[in-house]
């Protein structure tokens, strides 16, 4: 089971897999509508472990190709998994996805030997693999409207 997938994919055929799936993506909603309606916004994490060694990868929807742009990341805003947070931001989306007060730029600031990308510091990952964020990234983040960010 993999909850990170649609659910024909993740359950796979499994009875048990789809009633797992579907409880947590309930509870996964009602999380959310909760927090939007208490604070107005919030922000779903998804981590997973990855197949790139030293590295904290950190999508926000962008692909390896879309932060190697040379147009900047704004020239892809309408992908991003952050939209609400880019919208209400006196920060623009560059600084918030890799500026100097970004996530990555802290991670990597306090954890220099696994450096985060994308970041200050590592503007785009040079592994074989870069990871834009997944099916509960896209569901839960604000691509397609809301205030929660993902």
């Amino acid at each position: 089971l993999d909850m990170n997938r649609e659910i024909c994919e993740a359950a796979q055929g499994s009875k048990d897999a789809k009633a797992a799936w579907e409880a947590y993506i309930e509870k996964a909603t009602g999380f959310s509508k909760s927090v939007a309606a208490e604070w107005g916004r919030g922000v779903f994490f998804d981590f997973h472990g990855i197949a790139e060694p030293n590295e904290v990868q950190l999508g926000y929807g962008l692909t390896r190709a879309d932060l190697e742009n040379q147009a900047g990341v704004e020239a892809h805003s309408d992908k991003v998994f952050v939209k609400s947070l880019a919208k209400d931001s006196s920060v623009n989306l560059e600084d918030l996805v890799r500026g100097p007060h970004s996530l990555g730029t802290l991670l990597t600031k306090a954890y220099p030997t696994i450096p985060s990308c994308p970041s200050e510091q590592v503007k785009f990952s040079e592994k074989d693999k870069y990871f834009a964020g997944g099916y509960l990234s896209r569901r839960f983040g604000s691509k397609d409207g809301g205030t929660i960010d993902s």
